[in-house]
């Protein structure tokens, strides 16, 4: 019926009038089935037949790769996997088969043009494999790289994407004509390319997705760690601080979690109280799970992070920044705390590369090819050496020691901004920083540039923190 009255008014909008009654008429060209996935008579997986047709428009329906499996089932899953394998990764986005299978229909000569609608994530990570795919047969000649998506008063962020077999010479991306468009809808440099640093190996990683109530109170952790076993191994191997991307950015509660790694059943069972635990208020609720794995394991997290866990607890403390968050925000967070799946650790202690994280530089790259930390992608500008840690040997070039003497406060700066008691700076992400010059009441002698004085670090802001300010305690370099 919406496509009749599209047509109606096509109709009206371009002169030719109305057409005759009766105005909405049976069609043949909607059929109630599966658009990506279908069984020949013997129950095997087929691709489903699409008819040839001059243009494709649509909407397909969206469903995360993270929630693919859950909500359709490991049947269903594992054929599609099979069926588009080596032409869709898996756990790519639902939406990702329609931008497949519509690509091949042009290649085929079935299809002229193509116009369909996706989130935003399209543009990253294993989503956009379908996009390079498109690239490498056609050309996408008209894109909206980021438009705001209203539904029931919710605001979600999408990509419009119009792609053909190469014919179309003039290129439009966010209503501005540019020469080529990118896989990832950008026209500047195409960054979807970069290679990947064997230095940034076992650097980046994402925490642990738990698929359970594994996360408890502090009182409960507390008692469990007091607890001993008759094997003598304390429990406080299997149970950590706790946190999650919005635990960086906000002040929160402590939470503690049980984490037995990638332990066998008869390992974890001699954390006795812990294991007790999680037999009575995990087991049951993981035998519904659609996922084979989570409902065999189901002690251990559903992605138990293994590797990411041994290279954290190598270091005294690790990097983190949340996976999804408006700003880059890196911070310190000690070797007891476990991350779980919404933040990305560095396994890096030292000050001099958390400095290389706040830079502009770092933080242009990262956000033009967000979704690739993990990736091994080239995530940082500058040259892969001056990212190794520094040899105590040669020692700190200068640009080395004045970079880490700027970054030390930032952690502690960052803490006071979270919990009201600013004592740095809170500068407009769009404005220059005003210095203000205080004398200090026990020297003359000038603090040295991007250092924090006991005097300038006690200046106030006029407004409370906010959303679209940041706070910087030095000048971004």
């Amino acid at each position: 019926m919406t496509i009749q009255i599209g047509y109606i008014q096509w109709l009206r909008d371009n002169g030719y009038g109305f057409p005759t009654e009766p105005i909405l008429r049976q069609s043949q060209n909607i059929l109630n089935m599966d658009s990506v996935l279908a069984y020949d008579e013997n129950g095997k997986p087929i691709e489903p037949e699409w008819h040839a047709v001059d243009v494709i428009i649509g909407n397909p329906p969206f469903l995360g790769g993270n929630r693919i499996r859950a909500e359709l089932g490991d049947k269903y899953v594992d054929d599609l996997f099979k069926l588009y394998e080596g032409r869709v990764p898996a756990f790519a986005d639902l939406v990702c088969y329609w931008f497949e299978k519509a690509r091949a229909m042009i290649e085929e000569g079935k299809v002229q043009r193509v116009g369909l609608l996706a989130t935003q994530a399209i543009r990253g990570g294993v989503n956009r494999k379908v996009l390079e795919r498109i690239k490498e047969t056609g050309d996408i000649f008209w894109a909206q790289s980021d438009r705001d998506w209203i539904l029931n008063g919710a605001t979600v962020h999408v990509s419009m994407i119009g792609f053909d077999k190469g014919k179309e010479k003039e290129k439009t991306l966010d209503n501005l004509s540019v020469a080529d468009i990118n896989p990832d809808l950008t026209s500047h440099s195409n960054l979807t390319t970069a290679s990947s640093l064997s230095e940034n190996l076992k650097l980046c990683f994402i925490g642990t997705k738990k698929a359970g109530d594994f996360d408890i109170e502090e009182e409960l952790a507390k008692k469990f760690l007091a607890q001993s076993n008759p094997n003598g191994k304390p429990n406080s191997n299997v149970i950590f601080k706790w946190m999650n991307g919005k635990s960086i950015v906000s002040k929160l509660p402590q939470r503690w979690i049980i984490y037995f790694g990638d332990m066998l059943i008869e390992e974890a069972s001699l954390y006795e109280a812990p294991f007790e635990y999680a037999r009575k208020n995990i087991y049951p609720e993981r035998q519904n799970n659609n996922e084979e794995r989570a409902r065999v394991k189901w002690w251990q997290h559903r992605r138990p992070a293994s590797e990411m866990w041994v290279e954290a607890r190598k270091l005294k403390r690790y990097i983190a920044t949340p996976r999804v968050s408006k700003h880059r925000i890196f911070n310190w967070i000690s070797n007891d705390v476990l991350p779980d799946d919404g933040v990305y650790i560095f396994a890096r202690d030292d000050d001099y590369f958390f400095g290389i994280l706040h830079s502009k530089l770092h933080e242009l790259w990262a956000r033009a090819t967000e979704h690739n930390y993990v990736k091994q992608k080239v995530v940082f500008v500058i040259h892969p050496l001056l990212l190794l840690k520094p040899s105590p040997s040669r020692g700190l070039r200068g640009q080395n020691r004045s970079m880490i003497r700027m970054c030390k406060p930032l952690p502690l700066l960052q803490k006071n901004w979270l919990n009201n008691a600013i004592d740095g700076l809170m500068l407009k992400v769009s404005a220059k920083p005003k210095r203000k010059s205080v004398p200090s009441p026990t020297s003359t002698t000038p603090a040295p540039p991007g250092s924090i004085s006991p005097t300038n670090a006690s200046m106030q802001p006029s407004s409370p923190p906010m959303a679209g300010r940041m706070m910087y305690p030095m000048k971004r370099f």
